[in-house]
């Protein structure tokens, strides 16, 4: 069987670079496509080629040079590479439906899992109609960490009164009252493998993800989470690593929304398993055989924005390791870097500090 060594990345942001640290093990040539040069993924690539996501030009250009691509977000430009479909292990159905929240949801239910109750309003009446309490308007596309999603009361419409319904689609989902947010990141290989990681147990903080567990207690979701990712994965035909955020009430799994690609709740894996998410999805589209993750010990992540970017390395030590996404500018809200650690007593600390905003 041939093992692919030609690899084009489409997006040069954290996700992209992490996955270009695999090059030399695997001998890759990476080439990365992203409006910046100097993209956190150029850290690795061989080559960065800059240009927008839209241009069709470079993207079927870069597509004939390499033998398989993959991309680290959803809105790609799928009519460009529905010809080269074939070179796409990830396929172009995942994506197309995981960056819908209307097609997304409407599979998840066709599939028989519980989601949010939704419906697509045409006008603000029709908003009023549906709730009951409380529920939560968002774009149909685009959007995240928060952004183009408006939590809204019964009594109390102002927010959405400026909204233009006939021009822009929204998906209103009923607000669910759970108990937490759990992820499952699980990698399909073209040999129907499939293998989830560990459970990972997920904290907001402003809508963006603050944290991640991957604590011996959640791993009572794995066997049902890997079930649901491996009907999903093999519903879509996808080979690569996939994440499901499920909201947990009690025992119960709802599915919350799916990403067709490595996650930020599945950093923690570069540390916490015997493999991380992104060498396992390398694995996967390049041809290779992929093995069941192990668990070292549980681990534990915390996410660096921009106004918390001063702690990178501050912690630093052999449990506690540091992972800079080298960007060019800091940006408040923006995504800088993260911290993995090995002790929740570390781990407590740390995010007794950053949320204190103090150094010690």
């Amino acid at each position: 069987m041939k093992n692919y060594k030609k690899v084009l990345i489409i997006g040069g942001g954290q996700l992209g670079m992490m996955m270009s640290e695999f090059a030399p093990k695997y001998s890759l040539n990476i080439s990365i496509i992203d409006p910046n040069k100097d993209c956190s993924a150029s850290k690795y690539a061989n080559v960065v080629v800059a240009a927008e996501f839209t241009d069709k030009v470079v993207i079927e250009e870069q597509s004939r040079k390499n033998e398989v691509i993959t991309y680290e977000f959803e809105n790609i430009n799928e009519e460009v590479l529905a010809n080269f479909s074939k070179k796409l292990p990830q396929g172009i159905i995942a994506n197309a439906i995981s960056k819908n929240r209307i097609k997304e949801k409407t599979f998840i239910k066709q599939l028989g899992y519980k989601t949010a109750a939704f419906c697509v309003p045409k006008s603000i009446d029709e908003v009023e109609e549906f709730i009951v309490e409380k529920a939560i308007l968002k774009t149909t596309e685009g959007g995240y960490d928060g952004k183009g999603q408006y939590l809204i009361q019964k009594n109390d419409l102002s927010e959405i009164e400026k909204l233009d319904f006939s021009k822009n689609s929204y998906i209103l989902e009923e607000f669910i009252d759970f108990d937490y947010e759990i992820s499952v990141v699980a990698t399909r290989d073209k040999f129907n493998n499939t293998f989830a990681f560990p459970v990972t147990r997920n904290k907001h903080k402003d809508q963006i993800l603050f944290s991640s567990e991957m604590e011996y207690k959640y791993q009572k979701f794995f066997n049902e989470g890997e079930i649901i990712a491996k009907n999903i994965m093999e519903e879509f035909n996808y080979v690569g690593t996939f994440c499901i955020e499920f909201f947990v009430i009690g025992e119960e799994l709802i599915i919350n929304e799916m990403a067709p690609r490595p996650h930020n709740s599945g950093h923690l894996t570069q540390e916490g398993c015997d493999i991380s998410q992104f060498e396992q999805h390398i694995k996967a589209i390049i041809g290779l055989k992929i093995e069941r993750p192990k668990m070292l010990q549980e681990t534990y992540m915390v996410n660096l924005i921009g106004e918390n970017y001063k702690y990178l390395g501050y912690f630093d030590n052999e449990d506690i390791i540091s992972h800079d996404y080298y960007k060019t500018f800091i940006k408040k809200g923006r995504k800088m870097a993260h911290i993995n650690i090995k002790k929740k007593s570390e781990y407590e600390k740390i995010v007794s500090i950053i949320e204190g905003g103090r150094n010690e």
